[in-house]
């Protein structure tokens, strides 16, 4: 028995897990905008930083890799390109760290398998 498989499957499961990892992007950049927004200014050592100007919430964005531009991978990348979006993070020889964007992303890991859920 010879086996053809069919030419309309890959391109459907590709672009169903290409919208999963966009709607998990789009959900966590939203989590991200909320956990910088929920701490007073100034933060305390160990919780995720208050907003003083809004910009490192602002600036939290979504890279997409291969999901728009046809690529054969699918990748996204959620944060920022601000240096001091990872001094907060990790904190500085000057700062304890607050910690804000692994935080939401160990919390938002237990949502991601629901992102895919239904794929056939």
């Amino acid at each position: 028995m010879d086996y053809r498989p069919n030419p309309d499957f890959v391109p459907s499961i590709r672009q169903q897990v290409a919208e999963g990892v966009l709607r998990a992007s789009i959900t966590l950049q939203n989590e991200l905008k909320v956990t910088l927004s929920k701490s007073p200014s100034p933060s305390v050592p160990g919780q995720p930083p208050g907003v003083d100007t809004g910009t490192l919430r602002r600036s939290v964005q979504i890279d997409v890799g291969g999901i728009i531009r046809g690529e054969n991978r699918l990748s996204a990348k959620v944060g920022t390109q601000l240096d001091y979006g990872r001094f907060l993070e990790y904190g500085t020889r000057f700062m304890a760290a607050r910690p804000w964007l692994r935080v939401t992303f160990r919390k938002f890991l237990d949502k991601l398998p629901t992102f895919f859920k239904g794929i056939e």
